[in-house]
């Protein structure tokens, strides 16, 4: 023992170590030392314990311990001597005896060298605190509430009094070695290591050295972080892992399956979750990113609110702030595209550019303010500082230079390019100003294009000017549809519209509209003036009032003043014009005289030189109506054409000396030589080279083509046109018209005749009131007449009248016939003198030679029909093959094609092919391929009506009616694919059908029975059901008639009557039972297709019948011998014929009326014997 505290006399003290032993004297106070005092406790393992019964030592005490020797005293200590006896000895001076006092739980510290105090550091169970009493953690220090910020918390020093590690309360310091130019190692920096369980260096997981701060995570585990560690929740600071880097408090918390990410900032990519590539730097930078993807935020709050938004781009605070879905956005500088909300593919670069965007879209703005309070604009794009910064919802305008289009807010399609270009524009739209101040002050102009510094500077509100030039147009303020082009063109213009000025100062002083001046000096001095267009150097140059005039080339109308609505083209055109009007000038000193004539116009050299007053004279050529000074109304082109010509008024000559000797009026010539000498002749017309070259006093003639009415001189309305149309000498013919090469050649005194094409009526000499048309047309007749024949080689050969033909080759070789027309290429070609026949059509009654009275419309339409009449055929190759049947009438395409033979008469065929392939007579067809089928020559009265119907082959007396519908001879079939398929069958209904002397009527009826009759829908008689009838299908419930049905039953018809009717014998064989009928099986035994269900289709089924089975009673009859004819034993369904049960049932009555007979018989006899007995 070393030491042993006292606390007085009673000896009560603790024990703070122990040796191996203890020796005590004395006596414990109280205690009484037998074996059933629990106070003292010995196990008998040499363990001894005082308090307790689980004694662990030797000696055991559990509570207090009191030792008196009568030596014990306060601050006494209890010591050993060298056997272990102890005692209580007052500590040896200076041998480190101690005394003190404390606070409960703080652990002592010496105050001096031999007092005890209360240290700093506080003990709560196993918790231990440094400056509090209330230690949250195994060891806790906390600072002084009075301390300074630069005061440590907790500070290590190294060996030599340098701080290693320091801790204050903002922050923590950690200081390494750092020699220069050493290898950065363990030693000398700053690590965090892992180990292993031996308690072995792993790897390095941060390491700090000079050189380099370097972290070290693994691929697998889930990477780096910085977090704050609270009660009830954790703050990431930070996060690294191998897809995305998270930097800042609470950044990227809410990541899922996003990858590729980077984040740095507080709450920046907050609530990102799955999306991808993301980028965000800055306070609550991209902080509602959720989904979207690829984005880049950078700045304090950029694309803040940015939720589903994908591939925007944002620099600078506030930037694409309150973006939600928008995408493919670029917003760089502060507040830029701020308020941006679902706007996509906008670029702002600079202060607040684009920063009240809300929706618009395709957006660019380049500048400080540019585009600032575009809302919904689209499509617009600014640079430069101030460009477009009232803008709102304009759209599609551009434009660069500091202020433009500064105050635009609804314009669109505005281009301003140039420092203020438009830059109080507000509603213009569709306008292009470049350069400084260009179109400055515009506020709602449109359409405005101004290029050039200060061009249209001015203009407020007006519209559709191009201004292209230094202060062109500078002072316009409201003139519309104004274009100059040149430095100060149009420079004075205010609120004129509609002028043109090209070259330098043209129209300068001009404030009237609709003006044109190209050239310089052009219309210098025009004041009122509107509508002129002058083009080449002063050219109108000392125009004042006039208007609407055109001058082009040097000195055009240069000394016009107040003349109006006149063109000059040409140098010195209308020079000496001064008052005249509307004139037209066009070539080299053109009506260079004039003064006051009017309405000329005059195109060539020297044309019309030297009219003075003469008035609405045209003259086009070398010095065409040369000498004409006050003739009116005249025309003349080409060379000396109406040279002569002075006074006279009306005439027109078109060719080298065209009317060149004329000295009348209302001539009108046209070609080289045209009425050349023509003197007092009035009211002709001659077009072509020599056309009426001789004329001299014929009038009202026209002729147009080479030397037409060459050589006529006195005859008068004639016509003539073509190459030597009527060019000999007409005496007397007159009123002739004739059109084509060599028409008419050698007419002399025909007259009223029309001849159109090539050598038509060629021959005609006294032929009048004929018609032809065509090449080589009538080319034969010579004196017929009241002829109308139109194609090539038509009539050729013809020389009586009352024909039309129409087409080439129609009626070629008739030569009496009459009363015919023909129609069409090659129509009624052969006939020379049939008559009364109408062929309408290609080649229609081409080969028709005798036949009269015929009636052919169609190509190739009775085409063969040499000598058939009364035969009528409408429809393209209707009859092509009918040679010589008559009364036959066919109607559609191909109709009656085949009727070949010579008897092939009176047929009807209407509709398409219809009875195209038969040859025999009085057959009928209407529809559409109707008989088609029906061939042979004694295919005959046969009717077939509906589409495709009619029989095959050769039959005859055929009724068919229906679509489909088909018949052999004698049958007769009515409905859509009915078929009497043998002689004498009839189907009626849809898709009826029938055999050989059958009758099917109703809807699909079939009776394949010979001698057969199914009536009734779907009724149907098998092939093996021959002689029979049948009413109704299978779903049939009931046969109602008013009487029952009479079965032929006369005895002068039966032969071999026999007595052998079975009856009781048959009768008791018999099972009468009741059942449901099974119609979907009796139609599958009859070989009966299912066909689309209807209302009551199955009824029968419902119903209970009472009767035999028809196997049955055959085998009763077998068994009895009884040939029973009620059973029908068919191969498909057997049957009963319930009315011949009547015979064994009355047969059967007969024997019981025997028996019954007999019976009574013996009844009577007994009843006789007994009364016999009874009276005994």
């Amino acid at each position: 023992w070393e030491i042993l505290t006292q606390d007085g006399a009673d000896g009560v003290g603790d024990t703070y170590s122990a040796g191996t032993g203890l020796t005590l004297s004395g006596s414990i106070f109280n205690s009484v030392w037998t074996s059933s005092n629990t106070n003292i406790f010995n196990n008998n393992t040499g363990f001894v314990g005082i308090g307790t019964n689980d004694p662990l030592s030797s000696l055991h005490l559990q509570g207090s311990l009191r030792i008196n020797d009568d030596t014990e005293g306060a601050g006494k200590v209890l010591t050993s001597d060298a056997v272990g006896n102890a005692t209580w000895q007052t500590p040896a001076a200076g041998g480190g005896s101690f005394t003190g006092t404390g606070i409960a739980n703080y652990i002592p510290k010496f105050s001096s060298s031999t007092v005890l105090d209360t240290s700093l550091m506080y003990q709560t169970g196993k918790r231990l605190g440094v400056g509090t009493t209330t230690p949250s953690g195994r060891f806790m220090i906390q600072q002084d509430a009075g301390a300074s910020d630069t005061e440590p918390i907790f500070e290590i020093k190294d060996k030599g009094g340098f701080t290693v590690m320091v801790i204050y309360k903002d922050s923590m310091h950690f200081y390494v070695n750092d020699p220069g130019g050493t290898k950065a190692q363990n030693r000398g920096a700053f690590a965090v290591s892992g180990k292993n369980s031996t308690k072995g260096l792993t790897n390095n997981y941060l390491l700090v050295n000079p050189d380099s701060t370097r972290i070290y995570t693994s691929d697998t585990i889930a990477g780096f972080g910085v977090q704050n560690i609270g009660v009830s929740s954790i703050t990431s600071y930070m996060k690294l892992n191998p897809t995305n880097y998270f930097i800042g408090h609470n950044s990227g918390e809410s990541i899922s399956d996003g990858k590729f990410n980077s984040t740095l900032g507080y709450e920046s990519g907050n609530k990102l979750t799955t999306g991808d590539a993301n980028c965000t730097m800055g306070y609550k930078a991209g902080n509602s990113i959720n989904i979207g993807d690829l984005n880049v935020f950078i700045g304090n709050e950029t694309g803040l609110l940015t939720d589903q938004g994908y591939n925007n781009t944002a620099v600078g605070s506030y930037a694409l702030h309150k973006n939600t879905v928008g995408y493919g956005n670029v917003a760089i500088g502060y507040a830029a595209l701020k308020e941006n909300d679902m706007g996509v593919y906008n670029s702002a670069l600079g202060m607040e550019a684009l920063m009240s965007n809300t929706n618009g879209s395709y957006n660019t703005s380049c500048g400080y303010h540019t585009l600032k309070l575009n809302t919904e604009g689209a499509f617009n794009s600014a640079i430069g500082s101030l460009s477009m910064e009232n803008n709102i919802s304009g759209y599609s305008n551009t434009a660069l230079g500091a202020y433009a289009l500064n105050a635009n807010t609804t314009g669109n399609f505005n281009t301003g390019l140039g420092a203020t270009s438009l830059r109080n524009n507000t509603t213009g739209s569709y306008n292009v100003a470049v350069g400084s101040f260009a179109l400055r002050d515009n506020i709602s102009g449109e359409f405005n294009v101004a290029i050039g510094d200060n061009a249209m500077m001015a203009n407020t509100i007006g519209i559709n000017n191009t201004a292209v030039g230094a202060e062109a147009m500078k002072a316009n303020v409201d003139g519309n549809r104004n274009t100059a082009i040149g430095d100060e063109s149009s420079l004075w213009n205010e609120t004129g519209d509609d002028n043109t000025s090209v070259g330098y100062r043209t129209l300068i002083l001009s404030s009237g509209n609709g003006n044109t001046a190209i050239g310089s000096s052009s219309m210098i001095t025009n004041a009122f003036g509107w509508d002129n267009t002058a083009l080449g150097h002063m050219s109108l140059f000392s125009n004042t009032n006039g208007t609407e005039n055109v001058a082009c080339g040097k000195k055009a109308l240069y000394s016009n003043v107040d003349g109006s609505y006149n063109s000059a083209l040409g140098m010195e055109a209308l020079y000496s014009n001064s008052n005249g009007i509307r004139n037209t000038a066009m070539g080299y000193r053109t009506l260079y005289s004039n003064t006051s004539g009017t309405y000329n116009v005059a195109m060539g050299a020297l044309a019309l030189n030297s009219n003075t007053d003469g008035i609405s004279n045209i003259a086009i050529g070398r010095t065409p109506a040369f000498k004409n000074t006050t003739g009116d109304y005249n025309i003349a082109i080409g060379t000396e054409a109406l040279y002569e010509n002075l006074t006279n008024d009306k005439n027109i000559a078109i060719g080298y000396y065209a009317l060149q000797k004329n000295t009348a009026n209302n001539n009108i010539a046209t070609g080289h030589y045209a009425l050349q000498f023509n003197t007092t002749g009035t009211s002709n017309t001659a077009y072509g080279y020599s056309a009426s070259r001789d004329n001299t006093t014929g009038g009202s003639n026209t002729a147009i083509g080479y030397n037409a009415l060459l050589e006529n001189e006195t005859g008068q309305y004639n016509v003539a046109v073509g190459f030597n149309t009527l060019a000999s000498a007409s005496t007397t013919g007159s009123y002739n018209i004739a059109i084509g090469t060599n028409n008419l050649r050698y007419n002399t005194t025909g007259g009223y005749n029309t001849c159109i094409g090539t050598s038509a009526m060629y021959y005609n000499t006294s032929g009048s009131n004929i018609i032809s048309i065509g090449y080589n047309n009538l080319n034969s007749n010579s004196t017929g007449s009241s002829i109308i024949s139109v194609g090539n080689y038509a009539m050729y050969n013809t020389t009586l009248g009352k024909n039309a033909a129409f087409g080439n080759y129609a009626l070629y070789s008739n030569t009496a016939g009459t009363r015919n027309i023909a129609i069409g290429d090659s129509t009624l070609y052969a006939g020379s003198t049939n008559s009364d026949n109408i062929a309408i059509g290609y080649t229609a009654l081409k080969a028709n030679l005798y036949g009269s009275h015929n009636l052919a419309f169609g190509i190739q339409a009775l085409y063969k029909s040499w000598n058939g009449s009364s035969n009528v055929a409408v429809g393209n190759f209707a009859g092509k093959n009918i040679t010589t049947g008559y009364s036959n009438t066919a109607f559609g395409d191909s109709a009656l094609y085949g009727a070949t033979s010579g008897n092939a008469c009176n047929n009807t065929a209407v509709g398409n092919a219809a009875l195209s392939n038969v040859a025999g007579d009085r057959n009928t067809s209407i529809g559409c391929f109707a008989a088609k089928n029906l061939t042979g020559t004694n295919a005959y009265d046969v009717v077939a009506i509906g589409y495709n119907s009619g029989p095959y082959g050769e039959e005859k007396e055929a009724v068919t009616i229906g679509s489909n519908s088909r018949s052999d001879s004698y049958g007769v079939s009515i409905g859509h694919n009915s078929e009497a398929m043998s002689a004498r069958g009839i189907a009626i209904g849809h898709t009826a059908y029938s055999w050989w002397y059958a009758t099917a009527l109703g809807y699909a009826v079939q009776a394949f029975g010979d001698n057969s009759t199914a009536i009734g829908n779907g009724t149907m008689i098998s092939d093996t059901e021959d002689n029979q009838i049948k009413f109704g299908n299978t779903s049939i419930t009931s046969i109602k008639g008013q009487v029952g049905f009479t079965t032929y039953s006369d005895a002068r018809v039966k032969n071999n009557v026999q007595e052998d009717v079975s009856g009781l014998a048959f009768i008791k064989e018999l099972r009468p039972v009741t059942y449901n009928y099974d119609i979907r099986k009796e139609n599958e035994i009859m070989g009966v297709k299912e066909s689309e269900d209807w209302q009551g289709k199955y009824d029968v089924e419902k119903i209970r019948f009472s009767g035999f089975l028809a196997q049955e009673v055959d085998a009763a009859a077998k068994k009895t011998g009884y040939n029973f004819s009620g059973v029908d034993k068919s191969s498909n369904l057997w049957g009963l014929r319930y009315s011949e049960f009547v015979v064994p049932i009355v047969k059967s009555v007969q024997e019981q009326q025997t028996i019954i007979e007999n019976q009574q018989k013996l009844i009577d006899e007994l009843m006789r014997r007994i009364e016999v007995l009874e009276k005994k």
